[in-house]
């Protein structure tokens, strides 16, 4: 299967291109044979069987077929040059030409007046006899007679009597018979060129029902589609009715009469919008022949159901109006312009000016500066114009041309049976909400019809100013589409936001999700808000990260960004997209808040000693605050500025430790995800140091035993430190316990002042207590002594 599509594809390519070839030679061929058909013209042929010739208007100087040479007078100094001009009768020879030299008006007889042509000096015959004489046949109504002046210079003499009899008409045909004095110098080197000018064929007006001598194009191309050399159409295979409204047009004056009639070579002695003025031979190619006949009036003649319609480059009011609701099924797009190699800004090419010898010429190329700007580069239309014989019809040809081929616009319809009486050529305005066109004109150039599918035509945009004589100006002069080109860059956003902070957040479930809301304007390009498309992209700036992306619908005006830190600064960038192109990036630059208000206070704070510490106890937040908290720190000190942070945690309890003694303030506040703090709130707690010990002393000789009671308050007990020596500050410590009392042996018998002080666990010392006692040395004699803060179980205490 993918061997035989692959296949497939080349070959199709391969016949693409070849078709692309085979084009490309048919119209190098035609333009070559076109030009060689143009340079024909003049050539005088010397043959019994030449194909016959066919004039239309009054073309430049044309050649002839020379069917007959024949010698006679006295001297055999006369030849005459039998001369048929056209196969067709027709109105009227106005000059000849030998050598390109005109023999000036004839007399009655015939005769020459041109001086050149005047037999100078001779022995046989005296000077000034006329060196040629022209005998015009026009064969009226088909039917004419032998010619007279030559068989009467041909049967005098034996030699030539007979040669041309009564028998000898050539009815039908337009023909001259040219006799030439050999005594005249020029002749006398062979037979020379002869040219004509002629006013050709009559042919039918069906606008008047009789046959006349015009140079309509329209009745023209009519009587050569009739012809035995075109297409041998009937009469009533012609559409009378469009021959009748090509035949005005071309008709219709839009030059000044004055000027164009006085100005022959430009304006070819006519103010009419075309005119056909040429010749042909039948052994030329029909069809090219056709076209060179419409190319005349900018034209196109076509063939449907057997019937052909002739159409003038000329614009015709629309005979039917069209929408959306009168068709059967959408309308498609067949073609949405002529292809590159079909659209020009320019023309060139030949044609036959009217005022010269017959010989083709270059006319003045046409070029339309705006098409050209718009190119960039020349593109020219190669025009041959043998049946156009004034530049400014030329011109007017090369324009409406050129014009035409900017557009190519062209769809498949299926109306309604309401029109079915159109036909091929006629024109129509259409209205498509799709498309974006209202009351645009086309052309009908096709349709077709079967009991098992609706009516179906294809047409081609038109447009009325391809027709006038003013260039156009607009770079497209018939646009197909009211609607914005596709391929031009959309606006870019504005008013590109980005937000973030507590009202941007949002709860899912029991997590508080962060993000960041980007907003913008929404288009003004319908591309993009139908079927276009937003493109969000954003990334880190510190450090510099990769382009995260998110595709939106050409409507979209807004979207949330997640999964970003904190306190991250962003760039964010959003752009329209329609289907053939993209806008500038509209960029901004955001650093990422989270809760823009502080966590509330801290509630119901309590605080309480326990066993393993003191206690700080609160309520867990509520609403967004439980959403969003971190953590609570403990901190403890007179004033939150100077307090010391003594725990942090997310939880409703905290050992913050032992206190020192004295009133403790406790400070507490909650933060939020992103690092924000509360206001913190205190609660205070009284913390007493220990009791002071009261000391109680025993001797045994030269042991001492201390006693004292249990002096815990607030806090527990750590430790009862032991010192001796006069004085407090003097003493020195000798003994560190956690038990109530205190046994030592002392080395040297002396009386001593014993001190004894309690710490807490917080660190907290009491006041200390004291008993003096002396030492003996050993013995078994216990003594006994009571001192302030001492007590003693003997009577004298």
């Amino acid at each position: 299967m993918i061997v035989s599509t692959a296949l497939s594809f080349v070959s199709s390519a391969y016949g693409n291109m070849q078709a692309k070839k085979q084009a490309k030679a048919a119209a190098a061929r035609k333009l070559a044979e076109d030009v060689a058909n143009i340079k024909e013209r003049t050539t005088t042929i010397i043959a019994s069987d030449a194909p016959h010739t066919v004039i239309y208007g009054e073309p430049a100087p044309v050649g002839g077929a020379v069917v007959a040479v024949l010698t006679g007078g006295e001297y055999s100094h006369l030849k005459h040059v039998v001369l048929v001009l056209a196969a067709h009768p027709c109105e009227a020879v106005t000059d000849i030409q030998i050598e390109g030299v005109s023999i000036g008006a004839l007399d009655a007889n015939g005769y020459s007046s041109n001086p050149e042509f005047i037999v100078t000096d001779s022995e046989s015959i005296g000077g000034g006899v006329p060196g040629v004489n022209v005998q015009i046949h026009l064969s009226p109504d088909g039917v004419d007679t032998a010619d007279a002046y030559m068989r009467a210079n041909l049967d005098p003499w034996p030699s030539s009597k007979g040669m041309w009899t009564e028998a000898h008409k050539l009815s039908g045909f337009t023909y001259i018979v040219v006799t030439l004095n050999l005594f005249v110098e020029r002749f006398q080197g062979g037979l020379p060129a002869i040219t004509a000018n002629v006013k050709g064929k009559k042919v039918y007006d069906p606008r008047t029902g009789a046959t006349v001598y015009t140079r309509n194009p329209a009745l023209c191309l009519a009587d050569f589609l009739r012809s035995e050399e075109g297409y041998l159409a009937s009469n009533d295979q012609i559409d009378q009715n469009a021959l009748i409204v090509a035949a005005n047009a071309c008709d219709t004056p839009i030059y000044n009469l004055g000027g164009a009639i006085a100005d022959r070579p430009n304006y070819g002695g006519s103010a009419a919008r075309y005119t056909c003025d040429g010749m042909f031979r039948s052994d030329q190619d029909r069809d090219s022949t056709r076209q060179q006949l419409e190319d005349t009036m900018a034209g196109y003649s076509l063939e449907s159901g057997g019937v052909w319609r002739i159409l003038a480059g000329a614009w015709t009011t629309p005979v039917l109006a069209m929408s959306d609701d009168d068709l059967l099924a959408p309308m498609t797009v067949v073609q949405t312009c002529n292809p590159g190699t079909a659209r020009y800004n320019g023309a060139k090419g030949t044609y036959v000016n009217l005022t010269r010898n017959g010989v083709s010429e270059d006319f003045k190329q046409y070029q339309n500066t705006v098409f050209r700007e718009n190119d960039q580069k020349d593109k020219f239309l190669d025009l041959v114009l043998p049946f156009t014989t004034a530049h400014v019809r030329t011109h007017q040809i090369a324009r409406v041309l050129v014009e035409q081929s900017r557009g190519g616009f062209v769809l498949q319809i299926h109306p309604k049976m309401l029109a079915w009486h159109l036909q091929p050529g006629d024109r129509i305005v259409l209205t498509s909400a799709l498309y974006g066109f209202a009351n645009k004109p086309f052309r009908v150039q096709d349709w077709t019809y079967s009991m098992s599918s609706p009516l179906s035509f294809q047409v081609i945009e038109d447009e009325e100013s391809f027709y006038d004589t003013a260039d156009e100006v607009r770079r497209d002069p018939s646009p197909n589409t009211n609607l914005p080109n596709p391929f031009l860059l959309p606006q870019p956003p504005l008013d590109l936001q980005v937000r973030s902070g507590q009202e941007q957040m949002v709860q899912q479930g029991g997590t508080l999700v962060i993000r960041a809301r980007v907003s913008w304007s929404a288009s003004v390009d319908d591309a993009v808000l139908r079927g276009g498309n937003v493109q969000v992209q954003w990334r880190t700036t510190t450090p510099v990260g990769d382009w995260q992306s998110a595709t939106l619908p050409g409507t979209a005006t807004e979207t949330f960004l997640l999964g970003l830190e904190v306190h991250g600064e962003y760039q964010v960038r959003v752009r329209f997209m329609t289907a053939y192109a993209s806008s500038y990036w509209t960029m901004v630059m955001h650093t990422l808040q989270g809760a823009s208000v502080k966590p509330g206070d801290v509630e119901g704070l309590s605080l309480a000693v326990e066993s393993t510490g003191v206690m700080a106890r609160w309520s867990a937040p509520t609403g967004i605050d439980l959403l969003e908290w971190g953590a609570t720190r403990i901190f403890i000190g007179p004033t939150f500025e100077t307090a010391v942070e003594r725990w942090t945690g997310k939880a409703l309890a905290a050992n913050i430790g032992w206190l020192p003694a004295g009133t403790v303030k406790v400070w507490a506040q909650h933060g939020n995800t992103q690092g924000t703090w509360g206001i913190p709130i205190s609660a205070t707690i009284e913390i007493a140091k220990p009791a002071q010990p009261i000391v109680r002393g025993e001797v045994w000789g030269a042991q001492i035993e201390l006693a004292w009671q249990a002096c815990g308050t607030t806090q527990p007990i750590s430790a009862y430190i032991v010192k001796v020596g006069p004085t407090l500050a003097e003493a020195v410590e000798i003994g560190h316990t956690s038990s109530l009392n205190f046994v030592r042996t002392e080395p040297v018998a002396a009386t001593r002042i014993y001190w004894v002080t309690a710490f807490d666990i917080g660190g907290n010392g009491s006041d200390a207590g004291y008993v003096q006692l002396a030492s003996l040395r050993r013995s078994t004699t216990r003594s006994r002594s009571c001192r302030k803060g001492s007590t003693s179980r003997s009577p004298t205490c």
